[in-house]
């Protein structure tokens, strides 16, 4: 019959043991900072005076395992411009309009002069990738020390 030696496997799992949480809160950590470069990136592509940059915002899962930006929720502007009022549907001036549907518009091209904001998501997106690796790839090798340590 022969015998393992299991002293090693002990030692494995409580060492993931006590990592788990670590690894919870440093990934959560990881995704809110690729969060907030993406926020930031987002921002900069809409360019402007800071109103429609000031809508954007970054949602984390509630798990913390994944991160969106986009227009925040239940907020609305008010509506002034001519120009804007003829390429809707001729609304009178003042119409209350949710910051996500000006977003949108914005972000594809229905709203502003043709490079203010246009594709703003669309451009961070292309960038969103290199964001990411460099991000986990930090996460993964605080996460191996964390482990050999």
């Amino acid at each position: 019959m022969q015998r393992v030696d299991s002293t090693q496997v002990t030692e494995l799992a409580a060492r993931l043991e006590h990592t788990l949480p670590k690894f919870q809160k440093r990934r959560r950590q990881c995704v809110e900072e690729i969060g907030a470069e993406l926020l930031s990136d987002v921002r900069e592509h809409i360019g402007g005076s800071g109103k429609v940059q000031s809508w954007q915002a970054m949602y984390i899962g509630s798990k913390g395992g994944y991160v969106a930006v986009r227009a925040k929720a239940k907020t609305f502007t008010a509506v002034k411009s001519r120009t804007f009022r003829q390429v809707l549907t001729g609304d009178a001036p003042g119409k209350r309009y949710s910051v996500g549907w000006v977003t949108n518009a914005i972000e594809h091209g229905r709203l502003a002069a043709p490079d203010s904001g246009k594709g703003m998501y669309r451009k961070t997106a292309d960038e969103a990738d290199g964001i990411a690796q460099r991000h986990v790839t930090q996460f993964v090798e605080a996460m191996k020390q964390e482990l050999e340590g």
